[in-house]
């Protein structure tokens, strides 16, 4: 089962290899499944699975639907009938499977509240194709306040997180912005924008069915 397979992927031990994958398997998925004009999984769509499920993008492509396969209380992992899988933690992308380019790791080593909404984090990540691991990348979060946004037609307010990062190592030149808006009471991350490798175009993520 498709569900098993991204277990098997992203929560076994070192010898599991995270490469290889096609990134249009993500529009494989959304054309197959939802064939048309709109490019957002409508709510008929979301309410086809009982799971707690998240829809994604990759760049300007079209939606589509992952479902959560296990929950440990720290990290989440989800995964497509096309074994595209993320792995995230606090919202966070932290591991990736079946896309061209894949996050292979995260850790996290320094995660500082500077006050006035402001927090610094350094983490180290593992890009597998590129041949690099523990890389540096140093992260400044600052909170950019109430925002409300609209998913499946329902408004949610929430917190607007915005971060800037760069790597922080002298062989992979590479700087990106992400954005997460995140409930002001669970600090549930309800949609993100998201980089995860210098290769691939930034990933959306929308909170369709939320756990629990």
């Amino acid at each position: 089962m498709a569900a098993c397979a991204a277990l098997l992927a992203l929560s076994a031990c070192n010898s599991v290899n995270f490469g290889g994958g096609d990134v249009g398997q993500i529009y494989r998925l959304a054309k197959a499944e939802w064939s048309g004009e709109d490019q957002n999984v409508t709510m008929a769509q979301a309410a086809t699975s009982p799971y707690a499920s998240m829809g994604i993008r990759l760049g300007d492509g079209p939606q589509s639907m992952i479902i959560l396969a296990e929950d440990s209380g720290k990290e989440r992992l989800w995964t497509s009938a096309e074994h595209v899988t993320l792995a995230t933690r606090n919202g966070r992308i932290v591991r990736t499977a079946g896309l061209q380019h894949n996050l292979s790791g995260y850790q996290t080593v320094r995660d500082i509240d500077n006050g006035n909404g402001m927090r610094t984090i350094l983490w180290f990540a593992d890009f597998a194709d590129l041949g690099r691991y523990s890389v540096p990348i140093l992260c400044r979060d600052r909170n950019a306040g109430p925002e409300t946004i609209t998913i499946l037609g329902k408004a949610i307010h929430t917190r607007r997180v915005n971060e800037s990062c760069a790597s922080q190592s002298s062989h992979l030149d590479w700087s990106f912005h992400n954005t997460y808006w995140r409930d002001p009471e669970s600090d549930l991350t309800w949609r993100s924008i998201q980089h995860i490798h210098p290769g691939t175009e930034a990933i959306e993520t929308e909170i369709l069915r939320p756990p629990g």
